[in-house]
């Protein structure tokens, strides 16, 4: 039985569906007390299949919006299928609405299609495109008065990498109805992908049909390569705003330079469009931008009668329950008793006091203040530009941090004669060619990029960074040239490369000649000419982070660079074969913070290591599985921070245990939430930064 294979803690009710990919079943959690979703894998869908579940629950578990469906758990059965947890949204999708309705009304619809890119422009601010939108994926609940709220599902194609090795050479991930001509290509796509099938769902929303259908799906993808669609006016007798219709072939075109900016650009106008009279004070003043020059179409509709304003008779019959009680998040508050400590502390920022601090801060409103690691900084909010950062010369904080924004870098030019220490850039509006500002940063020492466009040429201006001690890439399309000019910087003392599927198994070789190099993330399984040269350049810090192995390769890692610190972050063991950890004789810490799976081969294998000190910070550790390491002897410092499944007993339990098994105390630490966080542990949802 399905439910004697996973976690103790899910009581299976029944099965909701099956897909292409496998089969999701309704569960109990006992532990959050409430139904969820748990979608397995088919038993012939290893390999591959896996590696999408696992980015999937990676993606989705980035991604903490009202309008995404949460992921509370990914973990593998007893033998070894991964399984991942997820929000049980019990509704209606908007596809079984147009279907049993048909077309519906543009002022119910503007208030789903709002959501839809709150949804979008927040996976797109975290690096993530959904690259399946389709109205089969977008659930629409009932809520009071009348309202609905919009959840979006299955990310399982979604993109965070510029990976092939997930999809066979040419092959074509998305659905053929709303599938954008660089997906028909086979080509890298972009966020622009989602808004010409954002521009597609729209269109078939209010006209109940979508804009191009051929007699076979490779006819209809033909047609959205080389086909211009039909104005929304010239398929639907129903009252439709001529901007609506103007935004929404703006969506649907062939080029994506084209199509509108961004979700959030297309939220604005259709916020615009639904309430014209009332202008939005929310955001600064612009003037507005044009889509393109105008065009066959728009000549078209130029020449349509204008629309009269449409009352909606009555509210969709959607009959919805959602069944979200409770959601778990990252601590929120640590950044705000850090913010207080700071203007508390003017010494650290300005020695005229704490008058100029108050200045410092409210220099751009597009900008929030906090510390990071204990140094003062800015990140950047939602509408903050290239030319708000000229604002931020006034600051000179050495943090700042780039997710969200309409910001593609140009605005660095201003900021190069500052004394920023540490640059993070995780905004998939950021232009890579940008990075050329980076060079005159004369105190650059730490850079993060996640940005799945970048190339080779970026990585040879980031190679003249030469003040530069950690190098952090989560996913691009680079190669081993590109990393190998690397090897120029003088400083380099942490290199991170993760979900880059072009970097090659002999990569290692080339990072081995960094001399100052003294942690380095393997992007790929090395070969054992790589493995070995690793060894040799003394490389004693290693970081194995989304990584899909098998035993053997754990085991010809471990064995052949015996590291003092190992660093396993969301890595998949497909045949659940640890043992290769206790090859690994001088290991002193091992570290897996950030870990959604603890498979069952892990947790025994760790039971037995020999190592001093295991850090599980943010992971999801469990109490059972906790309870496990109390056999192994070797432990003098086991770290449990922000562990959603563990409590403070599970830890006073665990000390006192230890002392009485092995006669010797242990640290068992554990920073928690303090106890008004704790009272509403389960209203307050919190982000989780999966890397």
């Amino acid at each position: 039985m399905l439910e004697h294979s996973l976690d103790e803690r899910y009581e299976v009710k029944g099965i909701l569906g099956k897909g292409g990919m496998g089969i999701v079943y309704h569960a109990h959690d006992s532990i959050l007390g409430i139904d969820v979703a748990i979608k397995m894998l088919r038993a012939d869908l290893m390999g591959i299949a896996a590696i999408r579940l696992q980015r999937e629950a990676i993606a989705a578990g980035k991604l903490q919006n009202p309008n995404i469906a949460r992921i509370f758990d990914f973990g593998q059965t007893k033998d070894g299928s991964p399984y991942m947890v997820m929000e049980l949204v019990s509704g209606k999708s908007l596809a079984q609405v147009i279907q049993h309705s048909g077309a519906i009304p543009y002022e119910a619809a503007i208030h789903i299609f709002m959501q839809i890119c709150r949804g979008l422009d927040h996976a797109h601010a975290n690096g993530i495109v959904h690259r399946d939108l389709k109205p089969s994926n977008v659930m629409l609940i009932e809520r009071e008065y009348g309202a609905y709220l919009v959840k979006l599902l299955d990310f399982g194609v979604a993109k965070i990498e510029t990976d092939q090795k997930l999809t066979s050479e040419g092959s074509i991930i998305g659905s053929p109805l709303y599938m954008s001509p660089e997906q028909v290509e086979s080509e890298s796509v972009s966020f622009k992908a989602d808004i010409y099938s954002l521009g597609c769902l729209m269109f078939e929303t209010l006209s109940g049909k979508p804009p191009l259908k051929g007699e076979t799906a490779i006819e209809t993808m033909s047609m959205h390569k080389k086909m211009a669609p039909p104005l929304l006016s010239e398929v639907t007798q129903s009252p439709i705003p001529a901007e609506l219709v103007k935004l929404i072939d703006a969506c649907l075109r062939k080029s994506p330079a084209d199509r509108p900016e961004s979700a959030y650009f297309i939220e604005k106008e259709l916020k615009n469009i639904l309430h014209p009279v009332l202008p939005d004070i929310t955001e600064k003043s612009s003037q507005p931008k044009e889509f393109r020059p105008e065009t066959e179409a728009e000549k078209r509709l130029s020449k349509m009668p204008k629309s009269t304003a449409f009352t909606i008779g009555g509210t969709l019959a959607l009959a919805a329950v959602i069944a979200l009680s409770m959601s778990f998040a990252h601590f929120q508050k640590k950044e705000k008793a850090q913010f207080e400590q700071a203007t508390k502390a003017s010494t650290t920022t300005s020695p005229k006091g704490q008058s100029e601090i108050d200045d410092k801060f409210n220099a751009n409103p597009n900008f929030e203040f906090s510390q990071f690691e204990g140094k003062p900084g800015h990140s950047a909010k939602k509408a903050a530009t290239d030319e708000d950062l000229k604002d931020l010369i006034a600051t000179n904080y050495p943090v700042l941090k780039i997710k969200k924004g309409h910001i593609d870098g140009t605005g660095l030019k201003y900021l190069t004669k500052l004394d920023i220490e540490w640059l993070e850039i995780r905004n998939p509006r950021f232009n890579c060619n940008n990075v050329k500002y980076l060079k005159s940063f004369k105190c650059l020492k730490k850079y993060v990029m996640s940005v799945p466009e970048l190339n080779d040429e970026n990585m040879k201006d980031l190679a003249d960074i030469k003040t530069l001690e950690t190098l952090i890439i989560t996913v691009g399309d680079i190669t081993d040239k590109g990393v190998g000019y690397l090897t120029k910087l003088p400083s380099l003392k942490r290199l991170e490369i993760n979900l880059c599927p072009k970097v090659s198994k002999e990569i290692g070789r080339k990072v081995a000649t960094i001399k100052t190099l003294q942690y380095f993330t393997l992007p790929c399984m090395q070969s054992p000419a790589s493995l070995a040269a690793i060894s040799k350049a003394n490389i004693k810090n290693i970081g194995l982070n989304s990584l899909y192995l098998t035993g053997k390769d754990l085991d010809l890692i471990c064995v052949g660079l015996q590291p003092d610190t190992l660093c396993m972050s969301n890595i998949f063991i497909k045949d659940n074969n640890y043992s290769g950890l206790q090859k690994l004789k001088k290991l002193q810490k091992l570290d897996l913070t950030y870990n959604k799976i603890f498979a069952p081969g892990l947790i025994t294998e760790l039971s037995k290591l020999k190592v001093p000190e295991i850090d599980f910070t943010e992971s999801h550790l469990n109490a059972t599985q906790f309870k496990q390491l109390l056999n192994n002897p070797n432990l003098k410092k086991i770290t449990c921070n922000f562990c959603r499944k563990l409590r403070d007993d599970n830890m006073e339990y665990f000390k006192t245990e230890y002392k009485k098994r092995w006669n010797k105390d242990v640290q068992a630490i554990k920073l928690d939430f303090d106890q008004a966080d704790l009272n509403n542990l389960k209203s307050k949802p919190f982000e989780i930064d999966i890397q």
